[in-house]
């Protein structure tokens, strides 16, 4: 008896079960940036095994929040952790980053904190519209917004952009990310060689992963999509994709 159970549990829970439809995870584009792809392609892969199918629509970021909150989205990849996201869909944690304070040295110096950054009037800020890294960081956009010392470009690249033509001072993101972006455009490379990065006390450390849609898929469809996504992004191909788009 306990063997049956255990049997129609596996059942219950199976992907392939989930995954009786084609399910739309639509990947985040601005200019020349596509993000998402190294997830995408896991997903792929790991879908024939299993019986799941994808479709991965290229659109402008600021659509993802919007088609994940109507159903039109069933998935939203890779994707950094923010209060406001985890009132329209669920959640599944992969892994923990955090951000660092990235800038051009020669410039003067930076601040030791967040706080401090931000009531710094004579520095400025990049950052990519649409990016979270946490409750801290959109405090501190909307500070420097109110202040006018911000600039919401469309992708990593003219943020580098900026700061190679010391039009800001400053960005936040991953070293990871910036090298990412960079070698997509060899025009980019000596300003991303020359960045220096540091963890500012006051900048936690944010969650990154995947959201599933509550619109769209069922709590029994969530459940075995959530256990099937831990399972395919183990440790290892966390790794192997990471230095990709880790978050948006």
């Amino acid at each position: 008896m306990r063997l049956l159970f255990t049997l129609l549990l596996a059942a219950a829970l199976s992907p392939t079960w989930a995954c009786s439809r084609m399910l739309v995870v639509p990947l985040a584009q601005a200019n020349r940036e596509t993000s998402g792809y190294d997830f995408a392609e896991v997903l792929r892969e790991q879908g024939l095994k299993r019986g799941c199918r994808f479709e991965f629509p290229v659109v402008p970021r600021a659509r993802l929040q919007m088609m994940l909150s109507t159903g039109q989205a069933d998935l939203m990849i890779p994707a950094t952790r923010t209060a406001e996201r985890d009132a329209l869909a669920r959640f599944v944690p992969l892994l923990s980053m955090r951000p660092e304070l990235a800038w051009v040295p020669g410039r003067g110096a930076m601040p030791e904190s967040l706080a401090a950054l931000t009531a710094q009037g004579a520095v400025r800020g990049a950052f990519v519209r649409g990016q979270s890294w946490g409750p801290s960081y959109e405090a501190m956009i909307d500070t420097l917004r109110r202040a006018n010392r911000v600039d919401l470009v469309a992708d990593l690249a003219t943020v580098l952009r900026m700061l190679a033509a010391e039009r800001a001072e400053f960005t936040i993101s991953m070293p990871g990310i910036l090298k990412a972006a960079a070698a997509q455009d060899a025009s980019l490379t000596a300003v991303v060689n020359q960045l220096q990065f540091k963890p500012l006390p006051d900048l936690a450390p944010v969650e990154t992963g995947i959201y599933l849609s509550r619109r769209s898929l069922s709590e029994a469809e969530q459940d075995a999509l959530a256990a099937w996504l831990k399972e395919i992004f183990d440790p290892a191909t966390l790794q192997r994709v990471r230095g990709g788009r880790a978050g948006q």
